[in-house]
């Protein structure tokens, strides 16, 4: 396995997301790599609201950040940057979700591939969803 010298975490800003900025503190801690808290924010908005909602972005990224690491952890970015990510690929791990909440809620990774406009690489065991 290469060696992992960075480590990069797109947050949506939800509740949720705090385990996955837990476990990428985990990750950093293991293999020392730095760290970037990536936000994107919506396109086109006017300089002032964009501007606040980027403080606002910053802000609850380093409420996370501080919540899952003890003390101000080294080699962290916290970028909020607005746009399309522009990906032709994008990898994604499960929600982890329960078999009954999946019934009827849905998988957000199945979710994301019907809203994709790129290819998405789905983790074992998930199958994807399509709708004509």
């Amino acid at each position: 396995m290469a060696e992992i010298t960075q480590i990069l975490l797109t947050n949506d800003l939800t509740e949720r997301s705090r385990r996955a900025v837990m476990r990428a503190v985990q990750l950093k801690r293991a293999t020392a790599a730095g760290l970037t808290l990536l936000h994107l924010a919506e396109p086109g908005l006017t300089e002032e609201v964009a501007e606040s909602r980027q403080a606002a972005a910053t802000a609850t990224m380093q409420s996370l950040l501080s919540h899952a690491s003890e003390g101000k952890p080294r080699r962290v970015a916290i970028k909020v940057v607005p746009g399309d990510p522009g990906t032709d690929l994008l990898a994604t791990g499960t929600h982890g979700r329960g078999r009954l909440q999946t019934a009827f809620l849905g998988n957000v990774t199945q979710e994301l591939v019907a809203a994709s406009s790129c290819d998405v690489a789905l983790p074992t065991g998930v199958e994807p969803v399509f709708s004509d």
